[in-house]
């Protein structure tokens, strides 16, 4: 006789994720969500802020980058009560904000936003030129200046592996503020407007002399290591070791 197979019954029904209520932070996943929704039927107000303290701690833990500032603090709690659709309940520390997620829509870029003549150096430093551009002192304009010359260096180092001299930050810089910032080679070299270290350059001469030292001790330590130059040693010399005479018998010699 054929044995008849067992009918096979689930404890449990199925529940698929398009039946379930949507999620209205996905960063934080739906069993927060479910966390949130829980601290609703809890009927002391006491417990219920601990709950709502214990999963501000457990949202820090799941997500570390968060830092520990009151920016996110007051952040994290509009959220949770977002969750909550705003009726949750507890002593909160900060003032929460009442803005339902669902009613929240991406920040529309601005399509008037002109284009970037030198995109390796970024749109903050157009800003910058922008901002000398309105200065009517003219020390403060160069000083505006300097710094942002500076900061080009830096950016196009960055950006390209080639050095840049002077005379191309100048023509940049004319170039992005359409001929309104009045600079020329001169004006540079009088100010040491943009020395990358900051401080004023040294002259030729202390350059060809450091760099003659730079080369000596680099001769020196090419000549040590090849074993010619070698300067005189003046310490005590090693005491000597002396021999042992041994007899292949194991006896002393005589």
């Amino acid at each position: 006789m054929m044995k008849r197979n067992k009918e096979v019954t689930l404890p449990l029904p199925f529940e698929y994720n398009t039946e379930r209520e949507s999620v209205l932070l996905k960063e934080y996943g739906r069993i927060m969500q479910k966390m949130a929704k829980h601290i609703l039927t809890i009927e002391d107000h006491h417990k219920r802020t601990q709950a709502a303290h214990s999963i501000i701690g457990l949202i820090k833990m799941l997500i570390p980058t968060i830092k520990d500032t009151a920016e996110n603090n007051q952040r994290l709690w509009d959220h949770l009560y977002a969750l909550t659709n705003m009726q949750l309940d507890v002593d909160c520390p900060y003032e929460v904000q009442e803005v339902r997620m669902e009613e929240r829509k991406p920040q529309r870029l601005d399509p008037t936003k002109k284009q970037l003549k030198f995109r390796h150096y970024g749109r903050n430093l157009d800003i910058l030129i922008e901002h000398a551009c309105e200065q009517t002192d003219r020390m403060e304009q160069l000083s505006i200046v300097s710094y942002i010359g500076r900061l080009m260096k830096t950016y196009y180092a960055s950006w390209s592996r080639d050095g840049v001299d002077d005379e191309t930050i100048i023509e940049h810089i004319l170039e992005m503020s359409n001929g309104t910032i009045q600079i020329d080679m001169e004006t540079v070299k009088q100010y040491n407007m943009f020395s990358t270290l900051g401080q004023a350059a040294q002259n030729s001469e202390q350059l060809q002399a450091s760099q003659r030292k730079n080369q000596q001790q680099l001769r020196q330590r090419s000549n040590h290591k090849k074993g010619g130059f070698q300067q005189p040693y003046n310490g005590p010399l090693p005491p000597r070791h002396k021999k042992k005479n041994f007899n292949p018998n194991g006896k002393k010699r005589i």
